[in-house]
C-alpha cells in the first residue's frame, strides 16, 4: 500500500470510493472534484493498493490557514493505519506550506471517529451550529451601509474589492486569504455579496452550491455587525429562492448564533470542531473580537 499525491486521473474511481466511505444516496461529480482541489492538489493524497484506490485525503488552505477533509478509507482496509498515513501525509504538507491553523471538523454521524483525531494530536475546540437560513426575514436598511453582488461587477471592480478584501483579512485574520475562494465562487456562477462603507468592503458572504454547499464569509467588527450578516444572507436568500440555505457558524459566536435563532433561524446539527494542538497555535483558541467568520477555524 503506498499513499501518493492525488491526480485528476484518480477522479473518476474516487467519485465512487467517496460514495461508498460516506455511504452517500448521490456521487459527488467530477466538476465539484475539481473544485475541491482547485489551488491545492498537491495537498491531496490517495493510498493506493496496487492500482486501486482505497483511501484518499483532501486538505484546503487560505493562506496561513488550513482544514483537511473529507478523509476516507473503504470499510475493509479500515483499522490498518491507512487514516494515519493519509492524515500526517497531509499535516506534513500544511506545515511545509506554513499553515499556522490546521483544523478538521467531523460529522455528528461519525463522531466515533473523535477519538482518532485525538491520537493524532487533534482537541476538540467550541463546535459549530449548522443553521438553516430563515425564509421569513425581511430586507434590512442599514446607515452608511450598502450592499453589492459582487458578480454585478466589471472584471476591474471585481478585482479592487476581492484584493481589499484580501488585504483586510490578512492583516487581522494573520494571514487568512480567501480572495480564490471568492473568484472561484464568481467564476461558477455563485453569488458574493459584499458589504460597504464609504466604498471599503467590511464583510462578505458567498453561496455557491457546486463549491461549498454552505454559506460563508467574513465580517468586520461595526455596529451594525449582526445586522449586516443578517441583511447579506437574506440578499443571498432572494438570489437563491429554491434553494435551502445552510450556514455554519462556530459557537464562539454566542451572540451572533442567539441573534440569529431570535430571527427564526433554525438549528439543523451540530458539528465537532477540532485544531491540530502541538503548541504552535494557542492564539487561536480563543474568539477573535474583530471579525466573525463563518466556515473557518480562526476562533
Amino acid at each position: 500500500m503506498d499513499i501518493v499525491c492525488m491526480h485528476p486521473q484518480d477522479f473518476e474511481s474516487l467519485i465512487e470510493v467517496d460514495k461508498i466511505c460516506f455511504e452517500r444516496k448521490s456521487s459527488r461529480s467530477m466538476r465539484n472534484l475539481q473544485l475541491l482541489t482547485f489551488n491545492d492538489l498537491e495537498g491531496c493524497f490517495v493510498a493506493k493498493k496496487g492500482d486501486d484506490i482505497i483511501g484518499y485525503v483532501f486538505s484546503k488552505t487560505f493562506g496561513k490557514e488550513s482544514y483537511i477533509g473529507p478523509i476516507g478509507v473503504l470499510p475493509e482496509y479500515r483499522k490498518y493505519g491507512i487514516g494515519k498515513k493519509l492524515l500526517d501525509a497531509a499535516v506534513l504538507h500544511l506545515k511545509a506550506k506554513g499553515c499556522s491553523v490546521i483544523g478538521l471538523e467531523v460529522l455528528p454521524e461519525k463522531c466515533d471517529n473523535i477519538g482518532f483525531y485525538y491520537r493524532l494530536g487533534f482537541k476538540t475546540v467550541y463546535p459549530t451550529l449548522m443553521l438553516e437560513a430563515s425564509r421569513n426575514s425581511q430586507y434590512i436598511d442599514i446607515p452608511g451601509v450598502k450592499t453589492i453582488n459582487l458578480s454585478l461587477l466589471s472584471q476591474t471592480e471585481q478585482d479592487f474589492v476581492v484584493n481589499k478584501i484580501r488585504e483586510c483579512t490578512l492583516t487581522q485574520l494573520n494571514g487568512v486569504d480567501y480572495s480564490n475562494d471568492i473568484r472561484t465562487t464568481v467564476g461558477e456562477k455563485g453569488n458574493v455579496v459584499v458589504a460597504l462603507e464609504n466604498d471599503n468592503p467590511i464583510g462578505f458572504f458567498a453561496y455557491c452550491e457546486l463549491c461549498f454547499p454552505y454559506v460563508w464569509g467574513a465580517v468586520g467588527r461595526h455596529k451594525y455587525r449582526n445586522d449586516i450578516i443578517r441583511k447579506a444572507i437574506f440578499e443571498l436568500a432572494c438570489l437563491n429562492p429554491k434553494k435551502e440555505l445552510l450556514l455554519g457558524i462556530n459557537t464562539v459566536y454566542n451572540d451572533v448564533v442567539n441573534v440569529l435563532i431570535d430571527s427564526g433561524y433554525r438549528i439543523k446539527k451540530s458539528i465537532n470542531r477540532m485544531l491540530l494542538n502541538d503548541g504552535e497555535y494557542p492564539g487561536y483558541l480563543h474568539k477573535n473580537d474583530y471579525f466573525v467568520v463563518l466556515r473557518a477555524w480562526y476562533s
